[in-house]
């Protein structure tokens, strides 16, 4: 995206004989993204105004607001602060709005690679729950999702756990609970629109019974996929099942392997 230019001076004192006013133009080198809700688009003018403010409170010199989308996106170029400054003065003039924002270089904002999770963030779902509902283990089994991802249980330990309870679950259920997948909000309007700018897209997973549904639904648009694989029964799903479990750790290593 093209830096803002702003006129930095005061307004010329054009003088008789002169054949041009003296300015001096600055590069907006920074932008503040606003983002609401889609589904109810209230990013309104007097929040983006108040963001804008907030940035030249503290001296920043900033343009003239850019819708992206009316009521949902909309950026602010800047200069003069850094991107912690402007996050947290933006924070501290927006309390409590519906409303979320990020500030960036314009420098390289155009990103070349997406790396994905998949549950809770390519799908709305956690994919293990959904079995468990099927079996009445739901609320059991969510409590224990719920604690690996606030980092209170290890997650190869939760993994097990949670398939051990699942012992017994016929197979064919996973093709149950794939008519329950509902992609996130945004996301396949995210991935269709990097791969339309040349990026690519990376799917890497500590879970399995999701990729297949998202792969087949869009192959064009995911460039690779990583997750943990098992190797279930025909028939039931049993804590035997896992070879290999794809953690964290691991993730941040296939980074690399998404540009391959």
């Amino acid at each position: 995206m093209t830096s803002r230019l702003m006129i930095t001076t005061a307004a010329c004192r054009l003088v008789a004989g002169t054949a041009a006013c003296p300015v001096e133009f600055r590069p907006m080198d920074k932008i503040l993204t606003l983002v609401a809700d889609p589904r109810r688009a209230d990013l309104d003018p007097s929040t983006v105004e108040t963001a804008r403010a907030a940035l030249a409170g503290l001296g920043a010199e900033t343009g003239h607001p850019d819708w992206l989308a009316p009521g949902i996106a909309c950026d602010i170029g800047f200069a003069g602060l850094d991107g912690d400054q402007a996050d947290a003065a933006v924070q501290a003039a927006l309390p409590g709005r519906p409303v979320d924002w990020i500030a960036q270089e314009a420098e390289g904002r155009r990103k070349r690679l997406l790396v994905a999770d998949m549950e809770s963030t390519i799908i709305q779902q956690e994919m293990l729950d959904e079995l468990a509902d099927l079996v009445e283990l739901k609320e059991r089994i969510a409590a224990i999702t719920y604690r690996a991802m606030n980092g209170e249980l290890d997650f190869e330990t939760a993994l097990r756990e949670r398939v051990a309870l699942l012992a017994g679950l016929p197979v064919t259920a996973l093709e149950e609970c794939y008519g329950r997948i509902t992609l996130m909000p945004g996301a396949e309007a995210l991935v269709r629109t990097m791969k339309a700018h040349g990026a690519r897209c990376a799917l890497v997973s500590g879970g399995c019974f999701a990729c297949h549904f998202v792969v087949r639904r869009n192959r064009s648009q995911i460039s690779v996929v990583h997750y943990s694989r098992f190797s279930h029964c025909i028939y039931l799903l049993s804590i035997s099942s896992i070879q290999f479990i794809l953690k964290n750790s691991r993730k941040k290593l296939l980074v690399p392997l998404a540009w391959a």
